[in-house]
């Protein structure tokens, strides 16, 4: 939520202060839930809890997702807004705001900038920066992470993480300097590279890409598109110099045929 209150300074809007409310409230939680949730060191985590953590960190990450929404009147129902923010974080694309133009920069930033947290996971992120959650990681890794159960790339599930993590990073500011390159703002080109690599769907406009109508456009965001739709230990391989195991991997090889052949 850092960010947007920047955003919110730059462009001189009234969403400052629900903003910077929104962090201060946040970051309360957060220190309360580690002070009085937290458990041992050295303590394993089983499978049940793993997932168990998973699905309430989804709802509770959403719970203080919805703090900013309700704060700058974006939404005056909390179930709406509670929805919007679940929807954001959980990649699904459906929406029940109307006049997204006239929302603030820093507003709609976050709303974007939740999918794209989504599309690799929040708890992956959490094993990837958070040393206690390296304890019993590999099953949180594999309650959270999209697709199959990820490969362990690395010897310890912390840089697994961390290596899926940097590939989502590295395909998310191509994508970026891409979009700027073809014409679009800034703002916009991390607006929809937020939706792009998350395959969630929001989108700065009510029209979505269609607002650019430019070919570029739509040809960068469709490849990354198809990129983020794949599985991620396979770039991997791919980056360190082995293509064939993107191309011997039937997943891959069939979801391409799927893609190919909706467009046909």
């Amino acid at each position: 939520m850092g960010i947007p209150c920047v955003l919110s300074l730059i462009y001189r809007e009234p969403d400052f202060l629900p903003l910077a409310i929104s962090v201060a409230v946040t970051l309360l939680g957060g220190y309360l839930i580690e002070r009085f949730c937290s458990r041992a060191k050295d303590e394993e985590i089983r499978h049940r809890e793993a997932f168990a953590i998973v699905s309430l960190g989804w709802v509770v990450v959403a719970f203080f997702g919805t703090i900013p929404f309700l704060l700058a009147g974006t939404f005056s129902s909390f179930i709406d807004a509670y929805f919007e923010t679940m929807s954001g974080f959980t990649t699904t694309g459906a929406t029940v705001l109307t006049n997204i133009e006239s929302q603030p920069h820093g507003i709609l930033f976050w709303r974007n900038f939740t999918q794209w947290l989504g599309g690799m996971g929040i708890i992956v992120l959490g094993i990837a920066i958070l040393p206690k959650l390296a304890v019993g990681g590999r099953q949180l890794l594999a309650a959270e992470s999209p697709g199959p159960s990820p490969e362990r790339l690395r010897p310890r599930i912390a840089e697994t993480a961390k290596t899926m993590w940097g590939i989502y990073l590295l395909f998310s500011f191509s994508e970026v300097i891409l979009l700027k390159l073809a014409g679009l703002p800034l703002f916009d080109s991390f607006i929809h590279m937020f939706s792009t690599m998350s395959t969630g769907g929001f989108s700065s406009h009510t029209s979505n890409i269609g607002f650019f109508d430019r070919a570029r456009v739509e040809t960068i965001i469709t490849f990354f598109m198809f990129l983020a739709g794949g599985n991620f230990a396979l770039y991997y391989y791919l980056l360190k110099g082995n293509p064939r195991a993107l191309f011997k991997d039937s997943e891959f090889r069939f979801y391409s045929f799927v893609v190919i052949a909706a467009i046909i």
